[in-house]
């Protein structure tokens, strides 16, 4: 350590600068807001709120296992636990040893036995997090969307008589258990996750749904139809793939959804599934929906972000379709393996012919292929290097029409370039179609 004599003099100012700010914390208030215990719970979460729209963000969930850590009598701290310790140990499968060595009361408990499983889940598939696995329990186990609901329940609130009441709060606590149990449960959880392999994803980092709005749904209505016992397991995986790929193709989820979700989980539970299912994609994807508004809308973009791009290259997963020019390499060896998303028409050759970025990167100019495929194909134009024996020895027209390309592509060069993309937008577009009905 330097001597107060071998230090610099902006050494030693920083340092008195430090020594001055350290000081004056002592001058600076701390506020404390004390609530009356007789204020209603929704009065305690609206000033929650609005204290949370400044500084650090706690959301509601946040707000939840606050709650639940404070209660004792109905194992609220365990649920808590349960909860936060089950999406950790999806991600982090080290974290059993810690629970073990640190929390020998959770250890003991049943609710640990019923969430160890999770550490030998080895797909990163579906991470719900704590705030996933309460909007989930809330869904389905409740028939409710928002989560400051969640903490009314919990506290005893009879949402029929507008009081609070013990038996109410034991009532919410019952619920909440089995719901947790019913989520965590490992044939339940992994019985969801086949059906989203069965839907052509893959894993969060190589295929999946962008969002978690339509998965999290998705379990809901796969725990509340399993549970309601009224369907097939046929009727029920159909009903649960159909309403998931229909919710991400809308975007029904995005953005703030608990609305939404409230309102589709208690028309699934109090009437027919099926129809209520067929009502509302008939509602949502009429046949000008697949014709005109998803080519003319959705497909106009550059994003492989966008989940009817990611649909369409599920589709293909699920289909086992063999990628473009190639003999024997799926789409899928090349997601998992060494692919590359090619530009059909390529980003160099469209440059040097004038065309901007917003227009060679669109979802309808995407492909993937492999990286010795790529590397051929290099910077011409599609009729001369469509005109390439070594390119197109194996591109024959189921090929072609596998992977939604037009055939006159053969014939192009740039000028033909924005007739493709309507061309392939509609062929897409079509492909998309033809996967939601095999569902």
């Amino acid at each position: 350590m330097l001597k107060n004599n071998d230090k610099t003099p902006t050494e030693r100012d920083k340092a008195v600068n430090a020594i001055e700010k350290l000081h004056a914390l002592t001058n600076n208030d701390i506020g404390n807001i004390v609530l009356s215990s007789e204020l209603p719970i929704e009065d305690v979460t609206e000033i929650f709120n609005r204290i949370n729209s400044k500084g650090t963000v706690l959301n509601s969930a946040d707000f939840v296992m606050s709650k639940l850590s404070a209660d004792e009598k109905h194992n609220g701290e365990k649920i808590r636990r349960a909860i936060d310790y089950f999406a950790k140990l999806l991600v982090n499968p080290t974290m059993l040893a810690d629970i073990k060595n640190n929390d020998a009361g959770f250890t003991a408990s049943n609710y640990f036995k019923q969430i160890a499983w999770a550490a030998n889940e080895r797909t990163d598939l579906y991470d719900p997090d704590f705030g996933d696995i309460l909007h989930v329990i809330l869904n389905f186990q409740f028939g409710r969307g928002k989560l400051t609901d969640l903490v009314g329940l919990i506290s005893g609130r009879d949402f029929k008589t507008k009081t609070y009441t013990e038996e109410a709060m034991d009532k919410a606590y019952h619920e909440l258990e089995t719901g947790l149990l019913r989520f965590v449960n490992k044939s339940n959880f992994e019985r969801y996750i086949m059906l989203l392999r069965s839907l052509g994803m893959i894993s969060r980092k190589t295929l999946s749904l962008s969002g978690k709005g339509a998965i999290n749904f998705g379990y809901s209505l796969y725990l509340l139809l399993k549970y309601q016992g009224q369907t097939t397991n046929f009727e029920l995986e159909t009903i649960v793939k159909k309403w998931i790929i229909m919710s991400a193709l809308t975007y029904r989820y995005s953005g703030s959804s608990e609305t939404q979700s409230q309102t589709d989980i208690r028309k699934f539970a109090s009437t027919d599934p099926v129809k209520y299912l067929n009502s509302i994609v008939k509602q949502e994807l009429p046949d000008s929906y697949w014709h005109n508004t998803l080519p003319n809308g959705a497909l106009v973009s550059s994003s492989t972000q966008a989940n009817v791009w990611r649909i369409f290259v599920m589709s293909q997963v699920r289909k086992h379709t063999i990628a473009w020019l190639e003999k024997d390499h799926e789409v899928a060896d090349l997601l998992i393996e060494q692919g590359n998303i090619h530009h059909i028409f390529p980003r160099a050759y469209l440059k040097k012919n004038g065309l901007s970025q917003t227009m060679y990167n669109q979802i309808a100019n995407y492909i993937w292929i492999t990286q010795p495929r790529n590397l051929q194909i290099s910077d011409r134009a599609p009729k001369d290097y469509l005109a390439d024996q070594q390119i197109i020895k194996y591109g024959n027209a189921k090929s072609f029409s596998e992977n939604a390309i037009p055939e006159s592509l053969k014939h192009d060069d740039y000028t033909e370039y924005e007739d493709f993309l309507v061309k392939r937008r509609q062929l897409i577009s079509q492909k998309l179609k033809e996967y939601f009905e095999s569902l």
